[in-house]
């Protein structure tokens, strides 16, 4: 019999830049998960830069890809 290949399952997570310039919107959502790399870029559009972060284009913030 064939041998069954299971891809493992994946999950965006957003990561903030924690340090003190970091800004309320970034910091509220990091550790936020999504199901989707579709999800994930809506919200950081390239993988980076949170597009609620008060410090626009200077946003240092993420979507890191995950195993569950």
């Amino acid at each position: 019999p064939r041998a069954a290949t299971t891809a493992a399952a994946k999950e965006w997570v957003a990561e903030a830049h924690r340090d003190i310039d970091v800004c309320k919107p970034c910091l509220d959502n990091d550790g936020q998960t999504y199901a989707t790399k579709a999800d994930a870029y809506a919200d950081y559009p390239g993988g980076s830069g949170y597009i609620h972060c008060l410090g626009a284009k200077n946003c240092r913030c993420k979507i890191v890809e995950e195993s569950r």
